[in-house]
């Protein structure tokens, strides 16, 4: 019953909150401050939380930091739980020195000494690094644990940014794979189903900032860290008020005793650049920070564009920066549609030098543009994380936005202006023709809506493909002819295959349609209507003449069933007339077991109330026969239910009955079976866990069972709880 740490940092879901609360009757005294400056920024640091309480952009003589009477600065650490220190409050040992090359570095020291609720000691330490001539500020933080544990730390840093009262942030999230966009980052993908919302990362290391209008005294302010250090960033502003936070999270860092770990990031400072697409860092590889932006917004640009706008700025004075553009299709990268070169005389964090280039993007849904720079004869190498590049990609996507419509979840009379499911036309192979429908063959693992229709690719048999050992599903479709209803008997035989071996049918079930009449909550663009959602075996159906009508078929290859071609027929009946479906199933020289290592995940029971769950003769399923048939449908999928309720006989002490129901969960090749949270575990069955994990053991079963620690949501301060639950 061991659950890896790493399993359970991967599952973590970190919650977001605005900002730590202090005693707003007590602020922090900021008076002893150590100023950091050059000809372009003025920084004062605190021995409070070491943390930046101004940040001036000298060129534009603007102030870049928000301070409240009870919090405020950039750079603050959020430490949670891990450590007994709070940089709204606890003072760090500043130190500030020269370097050779007149760089100005600060150390901010902070020594951790545990609590009850705190157990961890360590050293924090901040560092500060400010180049002659540069607007990017290096930082690096750095934990020693001083203690006898492992500590484990997710580093959240917070920023508050002076913004302006009425001006919102800009937002420019591009990657050098497309935009990001609600996880559809192309025109061509936003009618695909996409169950999960992908996230990317911009096309440099991650880059967040907020730009005023340019007729305002604005300025660029952008956070740079490596991707791989990355785990979350929030970048927001709220209406009415006159500064926006900047929350970045990282991912989980470890130390044993004596061992430190550090995370590297830096902020950079530069001229106003409009529709950031791409900031590199000093720090991070490169020889001067480069900030590029692209205009019109290169998210959505209109057909018709002509002309794009590059913005760029630099953290250092730079001269002579030659580049070469390539303009290419997404689809085909090395067709070029354009080429450009120019030379871009001064670079500067004082002002925005500006290229344009003429485009033409009619008929061209997605496009990039690549920028290659040399200087002095040389390749100029750009910083991408832990690794230099030589180019920047930026993602040109042409077409019109599309605006996710206002729900109104509760108020299903606005049913009529939601998005609603529309029909689809699949091509499919036609496995059968006849006077009352066609029949053709679709994937198990894609919905069939009643109102889609199928054009023949050509006529075949069903086609499965499987292992020994493997249960095989597809999609029979019946497309009706008939203007009235027809009811057909179903029967789906056994395969026959070398030497007369079969494949057993396990039958043909049919969906139950489930009307939704509010979108999902996960993303308002889902649309609305009829799903296919519940299988229910079935001996005879009604083929309406509307619509189509869908079967789920199953077959079971026994584990020693030879390889080779198994042939047989789906049949359905009117009296008399039989129509006959041929199938075809190749069984491969691969034999799966029983059980692996592989297939260790667990599937979730969601109800066994479906009053539509009927047996043959019209009766309903009882609750615990419905239950009962969903278990069973997962052990055939060598998917272990993991709230089958199996486990209560157990941890009450009913060994007989338990014993039972787990020998058809080893036949069925179970895994992963969840026995309990541990907090509940300990409080509710602690006496006889004992006794339940000596019989587990002589059974041999032990291995067959997972824990979990009981934290569904866990933010950065709970990762020491956790990993000591776990232990």
């Amino acid at each position: 019953m061991k659950l890896p740490l790493i399993t359970l940092l991967a599952a973590l879901v970190l919650s977001a909150t605005a900002f730590a609360q202090t005693d707003p009757k007590a602020p922090p005294p900021d008076a002893e401050v150590i100023v950091l400056e050059n000809d372009l920024l003025r920084i004062a640091v605190s021995p409070v939380g070491a943390r930046i309480v101004s940040l001036r952009d000298k060129v534009r003589e603007r102030e870049d930091v928000k301070n409240l009477p009870y919090f405020g600065g950039m750079n603050i650490v959020r430490y949670g739980k891990a450590l007994n220190l709070d940089d709204n409050k606890s003072r760090y040992e500043l130190a500030l020195s020269r370097l050779p090359d007149g760089s100005q570095k600060l150390v901010a020291t902070a020594s951790v000494q545990p609590v009850e609720d705190k157990p961890a000691a360590a050293t924090a330490t901040k560092t500060y690094v400010l180049s002659p001539g540069s607007s990017c500020v290096a930082i690096s933080l750095e934990i020693r644990n001083d203690g006898r544990e492992e500590l484990g730390l997710i580093p959240w840093v917070q920023n508050l940014l002076l913004r302006g009262h009425t001006a919102q942030p800009e937002e420019a999230h591009m990657t050098e794979f497309g935009a990001y966009l609600s996880g559809k980052p192309l025109p061509s993908q936003r009618d695909q189903q996409s169950r999960f919302d992908l996230h990317y990362f911009p096309a440099a290391s991650w880059s967040s900032r907020v730009v005023l209008p340019v007729e305002e005294p604005s300025n660029t302010f952008a956070v740079i860290t490596r991707p791989e250090d990355m785990y979350k960033v929030y970048d927001w502003h709220r209406g009415g008020e006159d500064f926006s936070t900047l929350e970045v999270i990282a991912q989980p860092f470890f130390a044993k005793p004596g061992e430190s770990f550090r995370f590297d990031y830096s902020y950079v400072t530069a001229p106003p650049v409009r529709n950031i697409v791409f900031v590199s860092s000093p720090v991070l590889g490169a020889s001067a920070a480069l900030v590029i932006g692209c205009s019109p917004h290169p998210t959505w640009l209109a057909p018709e564009t002509k002309e794009l706008t590059l913005d760029f700025a630099a953290t250092t004075e730079l001269t002579g920066l030659e580049v070469h553009a390539i303009l290419a299709t997404v689809d085909q990268p090395e067709r070029v549609l354009k080429e450009y070169d120019f030379t871009l005389a001064k670079l500067s964090p004082r002002e925005v030098a500006q290229q344009k280039l003429a485009v033409d993007l009619t008929n061209q849904p997605a496009c990039q543009l690549r920028l290659r720079f040399r200087r002095d004869g040389k390749p100029f190498l750009i910083g991408r994380g832990s690794r230099e590049r030589q180019q920047v990609i930026i993602p040109l996507v042409v077409g019109p936005h599309e605006k996710v419509p206002v729900v109104f979840a509760k108020q299903t009379q606005e049913q009529g202006r939601l998005r609603q499911i529309v029909p689809q036309v699949h091509p499919a192979p036609r496995a059968l023709a006849t006077a009352g429908f066609e029949a053709f063959a679709f994937p198990s693992a894609v919905r069939c809506f009643r109102q889609d229709t199928y054009h023949s690719t050509g006529d075949a048999p069903l086609q499965l493909r499987a292992c020994a050992g493997e249960y095989e599903s597809l999609q029979l479709v019946l497309a009706p002819k008939g203007k009235t209803d027809a009811v057909y008997e179903v029967a789906a035989g056994a395969l026959t295959g070398p030497g007369g071996a079969q494949v057993s049918s396990e039958g043909a079930r049919e969906f139950i349609y489930v009307p939704t009449k509010t979108p999902s909550s996960y993303n308002a663009l889902y649309p609305v209507g009829d799903y296919p959602e519940a299988l229910l075996p079935v001996k005879q159906i009604t083929l309406k003449p509307e619509g189509n009508h869908p079967l789920f078929l199953t077959w079971r290859v026994p584990p020693e069933a030879p390889p080779g071609v198994y042939r047989g027929t789906v049949t359905l009946a009117q009296g008399a007339v039989r129509s006959e479906v041929p199938v075809e199933m190749t069984v491969w020289n691969i034999r799966l077991p029983l059980r692996g290592r592989w297939m260790e995940f667990a599937s979730s029971l969601k109800g066994a109330g479906l009053g539509e769950a009927r047996h043959a003769d019209g009766t309903p399923y009882s609750r615990q026969e419905q239950l009962d048939a969903i278990v069973d449908m997962h052990l055939k999928y060598r998917l272990t239910p993991c709230d089958s309720g199996m486990v209560a006989p157990l941890l009450k002490g009913d060994f007989p009955a338990f014993e039972k129901e787990m020998q058809k969960f080893v036949a069925g090749g179970a895994s992963k079976i969840y026995l309990g949270s541990i907090p509940q575990l300990r409080k509710e069955s602690g006496p006889k866990l004992r006794e339940v994990e000596s019989y587990l053991e002589a059974k041999g079963w032990t291995d067959y069972f997972y824990v979990r620690p009981g934290f569904d949501e866990a933010s950065s301060d709970l990762v020491p709880k956790i990993k000591a639950v776990c232990q």
